[in-house]
């Protein structure tokens, strides 16, 4: 019998031994990071590593050199070793984004002042004032009892008219004092002689200002006649209208018909199909993980359909409107493209025009916008309007869309 040949079934068999002990350590090491430790994911990726680079040591001299199945040996040595290489990488990048995200520009908030509805899919809570955090800003939010973000005070005796606002959190104020948003500005500068509706809230999109009108909420709040209604829209509506985004699932669901109209279908989340109980716990322990929420969170593409139904409900919207408000003007105020990308930018452009309304381009009310806008912005980290935007962005409502012999006198401040 060959020397060495009695003893390597035994050598073998505590090899294996030893793998699987490295193996079934690491399982227990991932379970408990799963269920106890901050940044999970990292601990897991670091284990793997050194529970591969020991199984590494093990295989280590597993056969003869002579032996033809050692270049077999040697290659497994290479894969194990390039999978600890990336076990340690994966780490490295989970725990940059994990740190990323904790130091993120993100609103805290109490999750009481959200409140689910099944006509918008998210409200805030009514007669509250919360105070609203970020790195950022920290302000308080008035919410009034029906439901909006308070109005300036008005001069009854020289009432000129109503003005309706819509929109996300640009025209809600996120960031913003109570008397910094835009529907606010607008009200103040023009001496209360405008009542306003800031009917804008976080996290909504067109699709939220034709639900409010078609299921009345808006002529349950609105007790006077409004002579114009102005929708403040960003290019990321078009992903909200089309359920593209990984919030607003409770929002109302519009599809577009053959004929260019829209109807509501529900909810987002009807339209999905239930995870199994597996599958809702497997999202739910990969969603611990950064890399894991940045993958699921990133922008889905647009399609030419998804604009069309943007400005199909826009349409619907104006229309519903002045059918309710005979005579009421509306407007559209068109934020520039995040992303710089300026398709969806141009094609929504395009496509109000068409519809004959009415679309005023920030970039070109506010001056140096093109080559300074982060001096419109909340900070490098916020792209919301800040206090200078919303002032001036007010002034020009009411020196261009609202007609100077209205009868309101504007109050520059």
């Amino acid at each position: 019998m060959p020397r060495g040949t009695s003893g390597e079934p035994k050598r073998g068999t505590h090899k294996i031994l030893y793998l699987g002990l490295f193996a079934s350590a690491a399982l227990a090491v991932s379970a408990l990071s799963l269920k106890a430790l901050p940044m999970p994911f990292v601990w897991i990726g670091l284990t793997w590593a050194g529970a591969i680079t020991g199984a590494l040591f093990c295989l280590h001299g597993t056969r003869p050199r002579w032996s033809l199945s050692c270049l077999h040996g040697t290659w497994l040595r290479a894969i194990l070793f390039n999978v600890s290489v990336a076990a340690v990488a994966f780490a490295a990048v989970e725990a940059y984004l994990s740190l990323h995200e904790s130091t993120a520009d993100t609103e805290r908030i109490g999750r009481a002042f959200y409140d689910e509805d099944d006509v918008l899919g998210t409200v805030p809570a009514k007669g509250v004032r919360v105070q609203a955090a970020s790195r950022s800003y920290n302000v308080t939010y008035t919410i009034d009892s029906n439901g909006l973000r308070i109005a300036p005070p008005v001069q009854k005796d020289q009432h000129a008219g109503c003005i309706l606002f819509f929109g996300c959190s640009m025209t809600f104020g996120e960031g913003l004092q109570d008397n910094e948003t835009l529907p606010y500005q607008v009200g103040i500068q023009s001496g209360g002689q405008y009542r306003t509706f800031n009917f804008a809230f976080e996290g909504y999109g067109p699709h939220q200002m034709l639900a409010a009108i078609e299921q009345g909420r808006v002529r349950r709040v609105v007790d006077c006649s409004p002579q114009y209604a102005i929708y403040v829209a960003i290019t990321d509506h078009v992903r909200r209208a089309a359920g593209k985004v990984p919030y607003g699932k409770h929002a109302p669901r519009y599809l577009l018909d053959p004929g260019g109209t829209v109807r509501r279908v529900g909810n987002f989340e009807q339209a999905e199909r239930a995870p199994s109980p597996l599958e809702a716990e497997l999202r739910w322990q990969f969603g611990k993980s950064a890399i894991y929420r940045r993958l699921a969170n990133r922008a889905s593409s647009v399609s030419e359909d998804d604009v069309h139904r943007m400005l199909a409900i826009v349409r619907r919207s104006r229309d519903l409107l002045a059918a309710e408000y005979p005579g009421i003007k509306f407007h559209v105020i068109l934020w520039p493209d995040w992303n710089k990308d300026g398709v969806i930018h141009r094609e929504l452009q395009d496509g109000f025009r068409q519809l004959n309304i009415p679309v005023h381009l920030v970039e070109d009310i506010l001056p140096d916008h093109s080559s300074a806008s982060t001096k419109y912005v909340l900070s490098s980290h916020d792209n919301h309007p800040n206090a200078l935007a919303d002032r001036l962005l007010a002034n020009y409502v009411l020196t261009k869309i609202v007609p100077p012999q209205s009868g309101a006198c504007i109050c520059s401040r």
